[in-house]
């Protein structure tokens, strides 16, 4: 599996009840989902797994490497798409993955070159590359967004509610992306929208407030519901 989530517990005060308790996933490679209503706890997971806090107790591993004593080596593999994406709006799409490119340390310009160029025709933004990202429309930015979060190949790649506000078409768009994406590389997708669920992803889990209630194939989640 590329990630083992053991036993894990977040706790953000001693005297509240825990974001996440005793919480224990697999998830492999593919498109894996994560589903469920606001307070039960994903933001807390996603935040977990993109390194920027670590679990009141449990053990995270991705690819192997332990995500509190590794954290390094867990970014160099991990790509993330938070909800609320910005870039510079004065840069152009194609100098912006230029700049994003060279934070994650890839010095080499031929390097950087090609690897903005395969990011913006992964996304299906070559043709816009000259444009400041300041005029793109909200599903071109979240496109801009996945194309700045595989720039490194990650491994493990994390989308937080991708499709917020985005209309029929550039959700359906942003969906057949992901799909491309996942064939060498384990995306998971936080949302609330059982669609972007039950059309993208191979597997999910389910959270109540602080629980996992469900884990397995979304077709078999859907008849239980």
């Amino acid at each position: 599996m590329a990630i083992q989530i053991e036993h894990l517990t977040k706790a953000y005060a001693k005297d509240a009840p825990p974001a996440l308790e005793d919480l224990t996933l697999e998830i492999g490679r593919g498109t894996f989902g994560l589903l469920g209503p606001n307070g039960a706890g994903k933001t807390t997971l996603i935040r977990i797994l993109a390194t920027q806090m670590l679990p009141t107790s449990g053990r995270v591993t991705v690819e192997g490497f332990d995500l509190e004593t590794e954290r390094e080596a867990v970014r160099r593999r991990l790509g993330y798409l938070p909800q609320h994406f910005g870039a510079y709006p004065e840069l152009t799409a194609g100098e912006f993955l230029d700049y994003r490119a060279r934070l994650a340390g890839i010095y080499k310009r031929g390097d950087r070159s090609a690897r903005v160029d395969q990011a913006l025709e992964d996304v299906g933004l070559t043709e816009v590359r000259d444009r400041k990202s300041g005029t793109f429309s909200g599903g071109m930015m979240r496109r801009l967004g996945i194309a700045q979060a595989i720039l490194a190949d990650p491994d493990f790649l994390v989308v937080d509610e991708p499709t917020v506000g985005l209309d029929p078409e550039e959700r359906i768009r942003f969906r057949a992306i992901l799909g491309r994406l996942s064939t060498n590389r384990a995306i998971l997708i936080s949302t609330h929208i059982v669609g972007d669920i039950s059309s993208t992803c191979e597997e999910i889990a389910v959270l109540a407030p602080r629980q996992l209630v469900y884990s397995g194939r979304p077709e078999a989640f859907i008849e239980l519901a």
